[in-house]
This record gives C-alpha cells, sequence and structure tokens, in this order.
C-alpha cells in the first residue's frame, strides 16, 4: 500500500495489475510536487505500492481527491497520483489515455 489508497482485497496477488485512466488536470502542488488528476477508464481491481507507474513513470502515491460532480455528488471516478519526478510532468495532458502498473509483492 503507498499514499493510503488500497484498492484491491485479495491478499496474494499473482499478476501485474494495470488499469486505465483519463488526464483531467495536471498541476503543481507547493511541498509535494507534480500531481496528475484522472479518471478511471475501466473497472480494472489496482492497487499501489512503491512499484507503481502512471504510463511509466514511478508514483510516489494516489488517493481519490475531494471532488463533486455537477450534481454536488461525490466524484468516486476521480484519482490523484503524486509523481516521484517533476520533470515527468511534460509526459501528461489533458485528455491523454495513461496506464496505471503495479507489480505484485512490492512494499
Amino acid at each position: 500500500m503507498l499514499g493510503g489508497a488500497d484498492v484491491s482485497s485479495r491478499a496474494e496477488r499473482s499478476m501485474n495489475a494495470r488499469a486505465r485512466f483519463i488526464v483531467e488536470a495536471v498541476t503543481t502542488i507547493s511541498g509535494r510536487g507534480v500531481l496528475v488528476l484522472a479518471r478511471r477508464g475501466d473497472a480494472v481491481e489496482f492497487w499501489l505500492n512503491a512499484s507503481t507507474t502512471l504510463d511509466g513513470c514511478p508514483v510516489a502515491g494516489g488517493d481519490i481527491p475531494r471532488a463533486l460532480d455537477e450534481s454536488g455528488k461525490p466524484r468516486l471516478d476521480l484519482w490523484g497520483f503524486f509523481l516521484r519526478n517533476d520533470r515527468d510532468r511534460e509526459k501528461f495532458s489533458v485528455g491523454k489515455v495513461v496506464q496505471l502498473e503495479s507489480v505484485p509483492g512490492a512494499t
């Protein structure tokens, strides 16, 4: 588990997790780094750990941000991922489809 998020309920994971996301925003948070906000593009089960990458870029953590839809309901499809390397910011743009990948067993 990384950044307080573990979406999987399985204790044992035997294969890589790959989930698709669509980038909605890319911003820099003072003192934290680059944050990529992306909505789920599929319903694939995934988890975050030390091996997690977003389109090949290492992720430092992730969580569901507090965001509301047009009707005022919480958006549970939106995730925020902090990139480990600020220079990877240029690889993300609004509308880009990206893949989140994690290798099982990494801590």
